[in-house]
């Protein structure tokens, strides 16, 4: 964060907050001229989600509130993608954060991105 504040402190603002707290994310929306949200903070280590699930579920369900949910919640068609013959693909943290930047410059909004390393393994 030092790096980015110190270069572009303009563009960048850091807030600490909770995703769940729905005022401080309605706050940095109306205080900010936001043209991007990447958001980072879903829980992702299986391992750690069966050991305390409550964290999955406050971040990933209520903090960002998925498709899926409110699909169900609306009587909607839940989409199920693949045929559960999923790949693992490993990719360093700098090449993700490169990709992303890339789709926040040049990609099309409301189109899905998948990144990859082209290194699979199954």
């Amino acid at each position: 964060m030092a790096d980015i504040a110190g270069t572009l402190p303009e563009r960048y603002v850091f807030i600490k907050a909770d995703i769940c707290d729905a005022e401080a994310v309605r706050k940095a929306f109306d205080t900010y001229a936001i043209d991007a949200v990447c958001n980072f903070a879903a829980e992702s280590h299986v391992d750690r989600s069966i050991v305390a699930p409550d964290a999955f579920i406050k971040t990933n369900i209520e903090g960002t509130f998925p498709l899926m949910i409110l699909n169900a919640l609306e009587n909607k068609v839940l989409p199920v993608f693949g045929d559960g013959c999923n790949i693992r693909d490993w990719l360093y943290v700098e090449d993700h954060c490169r990709a992303v930047w890339e789709i926040v410059k040049n990609g099309t909004r409301g189109q899905t991105y998948n990144i990859g390393g082209r290194c699979e393994t199954v």
